[in-house]
């Protein structure tokens, strides 16, 4: 059973990917980045918040790293915030990148700043008056919704409003494509099936 909508969903707000950010070149690891326009839209493709980015990744190069972190300067009317960026050795070589959350000093991917909060943070941060909106859904909007999430990571943004499993992207390794869209696949598979307990004639519930 979908749970009530008794808390506020993280995705009515703004929400930082730091890997968005690096691959859209808006943070660059041993550059610095010179204040960039970002912008936040909705599912109708309205312009909701809009913020400039700039980032110093050029200590991660040093011998003292990671003693010393990085920092994202995030700057608009509605907010002046430096959050720390921070990178760890992959298994088979590289970095990946983090923000440090700003209230609770965990390493994060995302950052949320939810409606009428004027500053970013990691989910666990926000506490139990806050939910991701998937928390809401029935079974099979659940695995819909996860499935068009899985969609836009191969694709970008969008790629699920025309694909069900889009193109492999040319910057993109086979194994991972083939990982991903095997996972999109299942997961429409399971969207199509209802419960037990759901009738799909008589009555519809």
């Amino acid at each position: 059973m979908p749970r009530p909508m008794q808390r506020m969903p993280l995705e009515l707000g703004l929400r930082l990917d730091i890997n968005q950010l690096l691959r859209g070149g808006l943070i660059e690891p041993g550059q610095i980045s010179p204040l960039k326009e970002y912008q936040w839209f909705d599912d109708d493709g309205e312009l909701i918040a809009s913020a400039r980015i700039a980032a110093d990744m050029t200590i991660g190069s040093k011998d003292n790293y990671p003693a010393e972190l990085d920092t994202m300067h995030i700057a608009a009317d509605w907010i002046n915030q430096i959050i720390k960026l921070v990178a760890r050795p992959r298994h088979f070589g590289g970095h990946q990148w983090y923000f440090v959350c700003p209230r609770e000093n965990r390493y994060v991917s995302v950052l949320w700043s939810p409606p009428g909060k004027r500053f970013f943070a990691g989910r666990k941060s926000w506490g139990k008056h806050y939910a991701y909106l998937s928390q809401y859904y029935g079974p099979g909007s659940r695995a819909h919704h996860t499935a068009r999430k899985l969609c836009d990571r191969i694709g970008g943004p969008g790629a699920s409003d025309q694909w069900d499993v889009p193109p492999k992207p040319k910057w993109m390794r086979w194994r991972t494509y083939e990982r991903l869209s095997n996972r999109c696949e299942s997961y429409y598979d399971k969207a199509t099936v209802l419960p037990r307990e759901y009738r799909l004639y008589d009555e519809v519930v």
